[in-house]
């Protein structure tokens, strides 16, 4: 993997990623869970040290004792893309509440991601079916800043 493109400031993230194969997923307290192959999205903020570079060169890696939701379906889909914003609230629940009205957009595990919501998110993953265009998406949540990801 090269080296951190993403800014160390805190922020708010989108993980874009693609499951290649429906797969039955443990997601830790959660249980199993059926993921549909396709497209997903994981939104999340970014606060602590290191801000959304730490929280993504986290996200990217695999992890032997998952910590997050996230942890458990990373080492099945494959991260392809980040949104992020530099910005000092948390607006992760707006990008999924957008997120959600975007076209055949779904909830694929009510509670993944959004234990510690406070606005009411059914979950902080999404997913969009077998095709996604991302700069459509970004247009639909109001063109945050987005980078591909190279994990050669």
């Amino acid at each position: 993997m090269k080296p951190n493109p993403w800014p160390s400031a805190q922020g708010t993230y989108g993980l874009i990623l693609w499951l290649p194969q429906t797969s039955q997923i443990r997601v830790g307290r959660l249980g199993e869970h059926k993921f549909p192959a396709g497209w997903y999205a994981y939104w999340g903020s970014a606060r602590g040290h290191g801000g959304i570079a730490a929280r993504i060169r986290h996200h990217l890696g695999l992890h032997p004792t998952p910590h997050w939701h996230l942890d458990w379906l990373r080492p099945h889909a494959h991260p392809v893309a980040v949104f992020f914003d530099e910005s000092p609230g948390r607006s992760e629940c707006q990008w999924v509440q957008q997120a959600l009205t975007f076209p055949g957009a779904q909830v694929p595990v009510c509670g993944f991601g959004s234990q510690d919501c406070g606005q009411g998110c059914p979950a902080h993953l999404i997913y969009f079916g077998s095709s996604l265009n991302l700069n459509a998406l970004a247009n639909h949540l109001g063109n945050p800043e987005f980078m591909f990801i190279d994990m050669g």
